[in-house]
């Protein structure tokens, strides 16, 4: 269940996963128990594997962004320009006081205007420092960024990250060709220090309905000189979240791998809850009441 790559990383053999790379074996390939190469090398404690999965990784990332923008720009120029507002949230009918402090919520202001677009929000990520009410729980933290696509022409588009509080703004093109050098040491230790695992989110009763005023009648907000329709999308989420505790003996021989099975991974099911009213009301700026 394996690819060569894979076999290459698990037995802790860097030359030979360099000349599998260079020869064009897919990093992001998973293996029949649905993890990559990069995430046994992290598991294993592989430190150079690491490291040059991660760079080819990042490579790969932004060369497919490359290869995406010429049908990007034509959707951009192909739509009219637009704004709208898109609030989302978690909420639970019996968890509602815990998850109104813990679970993710936003309201993204979104414009289009000609080859450009700007996404402004205030999720910003986890804080650092752990909760004092719930020390296993992590807050999220708020802040102010502003995400924009710039387009000169159908052939340059710019993308960059703007962090309002901090006031500071980071360049997607420039970050790039600095991502291009090797990695630090210690990054590569911070990566190698997170939990290997995945998480698959699966949703259910999936349900969208018009939010009603107190007289019965849909509700209307006016967003940039628009009348729209407010709705509330409310569903159940469950998620699967497994942490890689599987080895191989990567101590034996070629031959005894290859009749060798790895240890069994840990599954964990969590049940979110009930997404309920307020996974909030997508307003679209195109939707004329």
């Amino acid at each position: 269940g394996n690819t060569p790559l894979h076999v290459a990383v698990i037995r802790g053999h860097v030359e030979a996963a360099a000349v599998l790379i260079a020869l064009g074996h897919q990093c992001n390939t998973k293996n029949l128990t649905g993890w990559r190469p990069l995430d046994e090398a992290m598991a294993n404690g592989h430190f150079q594997l690491t490291r040059m999965l991660l760079e080819h990784l990042e490579a790969a990332t932004w060369q497919e962004f490359e290869d995406t923008k010429p049908a990007l720009m034509k959707t951009l120029a192909d739509m009219p320009d637009f704004s709208m507002k898109v609030s989302w949230n978690f909420g639970s009918m019996l968890l509602a006081p815990l998850l109104k402090k813990f679970a993710p919520y936003d309201t993204y202001s979104v414009w289009k205007q000609g080859l450009s677009l700007r996404v402004d929000g205030t999720l910003v990520g986890l804080s650092e420092e752990e909760s004092t009410s719930a020390s296993s729980w992590r807050c999220w933290k708020r802040g102010s960024f502003s995400l924009l696509l710039r387009g000169e022409t159908q052939d340059d588009i710019k993308m960059l990250l703007l962090d309002h509080d901090k006031k500071r703004a980071v360049d997607s093109e420039f970050n790039n060709q600095q991502q291009k050098a090797r990695m630090t040491d210690d990054e590569v230790h911070m990566m190698m220090s997170m939990p290997v695992d995945k998480n698959k989110t699966f949703t259910e009763e999936v349900s969208f309905k018009p939010v009603k005023t107190w007289r019965g009648k849909d509700k209307v907000e006016q967003v940039d000189g628009w009348s729209t329709r407010v709705y509330d999308a409310s569903a159940k989420v469950k998620a699967k979240v497994v942490m890689k505790s599987g080895r191989y003996n990567t101590k034996s021989s070629f031959e005894e791998y290859l009749q060798s099975k790895p240890t069994d991974d840990r599954e964990v099911d969590v049940d979110i809850g009930f997404s309920g009213p307020g996974l909030s009301g997508m307003r679209g700026g195109g939707g004329v009441a």
